[in-house]
């Protein structure tokens, strides 16, 4: 039982897990690898845009995994200056507060937009010149995933709701509606302000008239953005997985019987989000009205 491990073994296990992400983002990207990630979205890589693609794919990685770990390792930090026992990775010697394991998702969330930030797109007053095709944010992410994004939100603001009418007897009382609030708040200002940053990622400066480095802007664009959304939605994905918790503790015996699977599903899924939306091929897609930069004047 997890009880039963010490914080000072989870610490020895997740060390040594720590060590071999960062070994791996350490690690030199070769050739091939950059050359996949070309083809996969369509990208002609040039003497021009393979540098600035090399050095994107490296700093990524190494942003997002550090990300990670911070965000795992904040709350064992933490805990300790604030005078409260010491728990590693949410778990301590006889309690375990899952929610702090979603402070992996924030980390592994800022990691992209850092990831993002870093990319330097130079634009030259003398020059005048910029890309002036239109772009939205539906051209960089499936919109489905959007509206995942959105109803991973309201399903768990709604089951906040309602877990305030489940009866928990002697465990304890359900949360109060103060508590409720805070909760749904931070799931809807979470939801919006990724949302809102997808879109300050899509319409930042595109400074470029040379057509490969516009088209490999284009793919790290579609990057961020999928790195940002798959660790989105794997925050939404454990939250929810969270509530399904807090559903399987009440003293209904229905509630107890079946909402284990659902959380344990929802958080299957948060695991997965962030790989697979992080590592999603996606080509770019631009209206109609021209594909090549244009001059301003």
């Amino acid at each position: 039982m997890i009880d039963s491990v010490s914080p000072l073994e989870l610490a020895i296990v997740i060390a040594v897990l720590v060590a071999a992400a960062l070994s791996r983002a350490y690690r030199p990207i070769g050739d091939e690898p950059v050359d996949q990630w070309a083809e996969a979205r369509g990208l002609e890589l040039t003497a021009e845009n393979r540098p600035v693609v090399e050095r994107y794919l490296r700093r990524a990685r190494l942003l997002r995994t550090w990300g990670a770990v911070a965000g795992l390792a904040a709350p064992t930090l933490i805990r300790p200056l604030l005078g409260e026992p010491v728990h590693v990775a949410g778990v301590g010697s006889y309690e375990m507060t899952p929610l702090e394991l979603g402070w992996v998702f924030v980390g592994y969330l800022v990691g992209a937009v850092c990831a993002e930030v870093s990319v330097s797109r130079p634009f030259d007053p003398a020059r005048r010149s910029a890309a002036l095709l239109p772009r939205e944010l539906t051209d960089y992410l499936p919109r489905q995933l959007l509206w995942l994004q959105r109803g991973l939100a309201l399903t768990s603001i709604g089951g906040l709701v309602v877990l305030r009418f489940v009866p928990y007897g002697p465990s304890g009382p359900p949360p109060s509606w103060g508590t409720i609030a805070v909760f749904a708040t931070v799931m809807f200002g979470l939801a919006a302000g990724l949302e809102r940053l997808e879109h300050w990622i899509v319409r930042r400066p595109q400074p470029f008239v040379s057509a490969s480095l516009l088209a490999a802007d284009d793919a790290i664009r579609a990057q961020s953005l999928h790195s940002l959304a798959g660790a989105g939605a794997g925050f939404l994905f454990f939250a929810c997985s969270l509530v399904s918790y807090a559903f399987a503790l009440s003293e209904l015996e229905i509630l107890r019987r079946t909402m284990w699977a659902p959380a344990l599903l929802a958080l299957l899924f948060a695991l997965v989000a962030c790989q697979f939306y992080g590592a999603r091929a996606w080509q770019v897609r631009r209206h109609a009205g021209g594909s090549t930069p244009a001059a301003l004047s």
